[in-house]
């Protein structure tokens, strides 16, 4: 914990601060302009068994947590003694969220008796193809009011979906992973891109091209092979559809290192029918030649 002297260590490439303790151990990383912090915490084991019977899984002491505003430079030391504490006591944070929405996942009721959480279909089946467009209100089923962008209403057809981005906003832009903190925990969603990057907006190409934190891999339309940036936490993006051009068409974020030291992602996908960070439908990898290694594109830090 930092009660007493903590150090900070600047990092070049990329950006970041590292904050270690008295014993020079990692506390945390910090990134100019990322509402996003990677943090020391309990080890944790996260797993999954697909349909098929196989189990993967991700073990690591790495906890994820967000600012109330993009990171200025200067750390709160009093911010994060409490988080850290936060994880000491197993408080979820994005990552564990993440993960309630797996394949039978329980209900989670929060104290207003809304279900926030449990296993998410990816959309409905029509023509015996899952479709898109399943937002974090089409989960919840309940109407949600935009700024500048008016009142969006639940679709009933896609109540407990998310969809790939939906997940993604479901996780950092409406639910909390510092509950009862006392700060803003969440970044602001909108429906449309914002001109300034300041929200999440709901596509996951928008997510890509325009929405808060810094890219740290920009788009260049080839498959990336080089992780040396890439941080647990961040959001990765994928052009898996050849039928739709170019364009980025899938959002997931690295969950780690897996049991075979692969990176491994979470997202929402249609063969499964939701969040996943198994192998069922095509490898949730970040490496190789499977059909999302392929595919990965870019990668933006929140």
């Amino acid at each position: 914990m930092i009660n007493e002297t903590f150090f900070q260590q600047t990092l070049i490439k990329p950006n970041q601060l590292d904050v270690k303790d008295a014993d020079n151990q990692w506390l945390a990383t910090f990134t100019p302009g990322s509402y996003t912090v990677t943090m020391r915490g309990l080890q944790r084991t996260f797993s999954e068994q697909d349909p098929n019977g196989q189990v993967v899984s991700v073990t690591h002491t790495t906890w994820v947590r967000t600012l109330p505003k993009p990171f200025n430079g200067q750390v709160d030391a009093e911010w994060l003694a409490k988080v850290l504490a936060a994880n000491e006591q197993q408080i979820p944070d994005i990552l564990a969220i993440a993960m309630q929405y797996i394949k039978g996942a329980p209900a989670l009721i929060d104290q207003n008796g809304l279900q926030i959480a449990g296993d998410a279909s990816y959309g409905p089946e029509i023509d015996g193809k899952r479709e898109e467009r399943s937002d974090f209100n089409d989960y919840l089923g309940i109407p949600w009011q935009y700024e500048a962008e008016g009142l969006n209403q639940p679709d009933p057809n896609r109540f407990r979906c998310l969809d790939c981005s939906g997940f993604m906003r479901m996780v950092w832009g409406y639910r909390h992973s510092f509950s009862g903190s006392g700060y803003a925990d969440t970044i602001p969603l909108s429906r449309q891109i914002r001109s300034d990057g300041s929200t999440i907006p709901r596509r996951s190409f928008q997510i890509c091209e325009k929405a808060p934190g810094v890219m740290i891999v920009p788009n260049q339309r080839v498959q990336i092979t080089d992780f040396s940036e890439l941080r647990i936490g961040d959001l990765v993006f994928f052009n898996a559809d050849s039928g739709d051009g170019s364009a980025i068409d899938h959002v997931g974020m690295f969950m780690g290192l897996d049991a075979n030291r692969k990176h491994r992602f979470i997202s929402s996908r249609k063969r499964i029918n939701g969040p996943t960070m198994s192998d069922f439908g095509g490898k949730s990898l970040l490496e190789g030649t499977g059909l999302y290694a392929k595919a990965f594109q870019a990668v933006r830090r929140l």
